[in-house]
């Protein structure tokens, strides 16, 4: 019965490893893209990685590279324990499977993932406001504004975040 258990556990870390992969590897993506359209033109790489850390969901790097960290060593470790091929199979599954499985069903729409950063950056402006930080709040909410901008810019025009490469919208 316990090795049953294990077996139903280890599968569904299975599944939350393909589906926190699927997830951070397109929030990511958005994120990249929309900072570098925010950003004056012509800024660094390092400009860049500040303008995609003041826009990046605020619980987004907490919970999705937990995910990603520590779902993998769950299943290596558990497959392995239950079979000795299973917590590579497990990975591979998660990976090459789920993960590609998860990208054709969903309709990965940019304009989805730009709603769900601007929510999140205008909440955290009003939390900057009630707390009275004036200048973050200012900030945030001159980035939501840009995000809103670039929101109603790319809705409803049913764009998908690529696979793999660039966003390629303009």
């Amino acid at each position: 019965m316990l090795r049953i258990t294990l077996e139903v556990i280890f599968w569904i870390f299975v599944l939350v490893f393909g589906i926190a992969q699927y997830y951070a590897s397109r929030y990511d993506k958005i994120i990249w893209w929309a900072a570098s359209k925010i950003a004056p033109e012509g800024s660094t790489e390092a400009e860049l990685n500040i303008y995609r850390a003041a826009i990046a969901p605020k619980h987004f790097h907490g919970l999705i590279v937990n995910l990603q960290i520590i779902s993998p060593i769950l299943v290596l470790a558990l497959g392995t324990y239950l079979r000795w091929y299973l917590g590579l199979l497990g990975i591979l599954i998660s990976i090459c499977v789920i993960y590609n499985v998860i990208l054709k069903l969903i309709n990965s729409k940019v304009d989805d993932y730009l709603l769900i950063i601007t929510n999140d950056l205008n909440n955290r402006a009003m939390d900057y406001k009630t707390k009275g930080d004036l200048i973050r709040f200012e900030v945030a909410q001159d980035y939501a504004d840009k995000l809103k901008e670039l929101y109603s810019q790319y809705r409803n025009k049913n764009i998908r975040i690529p696979e793999s490469g660039p966003i390629v919208l303009d």
